[in-house]
């Protein structure tokens, strides 16, 4: 068998341990964001401000339901 390089290959373990990007998990935000959260549902929204005219994608309720949670 004929040796084409020195470079040793990359191998499936190598990969997913030194290449592979790692996922954020889920439901993190980053520190000091604010999120405003659902008060009905626990729904969270990530954002300075919430909108005026927000409604929330899950029950339904108004921006008056909602409270701001600093991580």
């Amino acid at each position: 068998m004929t040796v084409l390089s020195d470079v040793p290959s990359v191998t499936y373990e190598y990969y997913q341990n030194n290449i592979k990007p790692k996922p954020e998990a889920v439901g993190t935000t980053p520190k000091g964001e604010t999120v405003w959260r659902c008060r009905i549902c626990g729904y969270e929204w990530v954002g300075e401000e919430l909108p005026d005219d927000f409604i929330c994608p899950i029950c339904k309720h108004t921006k008056a339901d909602f409270e701001k949670v600093v991580r």
